[in-house]
Order: structure tokens, then sequence, then C-alpha cells
């Protein structure tokens, strides 16, 4: 069932994100990388990983600040040891959108997670949203092929991850520079039952 909860703000629009209920079933710390952490790439691109693979559902948690010019920040999914290949929700404050990209990007198909080396993302995978510089929230959870992403609370992304199923979560910034104040994963108890997950499920959009 689709089970996003839609609160109305001060200025009269919407904010959409997953309910408490589904967020409080990963309660089990999994793997983080280090408050304070800066990454810094003025002219190019800097990432951090984490040690070990996520599991196959997790929560993931990374509030950043953001400093003034930074062209992209985000974090990587199930990404290879290197960073160099995986999913990336990349955050683009000069277009004011988020985006769901992958690398490295395959040949031009049917379906929504073919991307072509030309086009630098899913034209359905793309969200509006305001990124001033200072703090930001990016909340991801991963069940099996499903990933919903909220950002500050208010904007959801929803999509199906095929193509790896195991990897490590990170962080990067290309041309400017952010500071990591948090960034946690976290998996459901081993002894969560598979039926409640599945009730619960977020179902992302049919391509």
């Amino acid at each position: 069932m689709s089970v996003l909860e839609a609160e109305q703000r001060s200025d009269g629009t919407l904010a959409f994100h997953p309910p408490q209920e589904f967020r409080s079933i990963f309660t089990s710390q999994e793997d983080s990388l280090p408050a304070g952490t800066r990454l810094d790439a003025a002219g190019g691109y800097s990432d951090i990983l984490t040690d070990k693979d996520t599991p196959s559902a997790f929560r993931l948690r990374a509030h950043f600040e953001v400093e003034e010019g930074t062209r992209e920040f985000g974090v990587l999914l199930r990404a290879s040891a290197d960073g160099d290949q995986g999913y990336a929700l990349r955050l683009e404050p000069h277009r004011g959108r988020l985006v769901l990209d992958r690398w490295p990007r395959r040949a031009t198909g049917t379906e929504q997670w073919h991307i072509s080396g030309d086009v630098p993302f899913a034209i359905e995978l793309e969200r509006p949203c305001s990124l001033e510089p200072g703090h930001h929230e990016l909340e991801v959870i991963v069940d099996a092929d499903l990933c919903v992403a909220t950002l500050d609370d208010s904007t959801v992304l929803s999509t199906r991850l095929y193509d790896r199923p195991t990897g490590r979560a990170g962080a990067f910034v290309g041309e400017g520079a952010v500071t990591i104040s948090h960034f946690s994963v976290a998996t459901r108890e081993a002894n969560q039952p598979g039926a409640q997950i599945k009730e619960n499920r977020l179902v992302a959009p049919s391509a």
C-alpha cells in the first residue's frame, strides 16, 4: 500500500514524508560516518563511504551543512568500495532539484532506470526543492529494490533500485563544500516479522 503522510505548512503548501510508524521499524544501528566530516571539492568531486555494504533493508539519515556556492551534494547508495559504481541521490542547489542518478550509466531503454550516457538522470526521477545554503536533511528508506528518499521532511522521491542489489552507502560533494553533521544507517530488528514490513511498504510509482 502507499503510505505517505501529507501535512499543511504555514504557507498553505503540502509537505510529504513517510509516517513515523514506518520509520520506527528501523531501530538497529548498522553503520555511520563520523560527525563533523567536511567534504571540500572546490573544483572537483569528493566522497566518503561506509566500511561495509548496507543490508537489503535500511534507513539512512544524512544531515548536511551546505556552504554557499556548492553545485551538488548528496548520498551514494549500493556503491562499490571505490565509489565508482552505484546510485546517487543528488541535490543541486543551483537548479533547485533532487534527482536520482547512477554510474556507470546504461544505454537508453524503455524503463525509467535506463539512463544513457548523454542524459544525466531519468526525467521521471526529478523533484523540485529549495536548497538554500545551511542545514538540509536527506532520509532514505530502502527495502529490497524499493527506495524512498525524503528531503527536509517535505519532498519525496520514490523509485526502484533494480540493477545493484548490494553495496555501500556514502556522501559526496561536487564543486563546493559540505559538512556532515550526522550520517547513520539503521536496520530493522532481526525478529521483526517480514509480513509486517510488507504491510507497511511504500510503493514506488510504476514506470
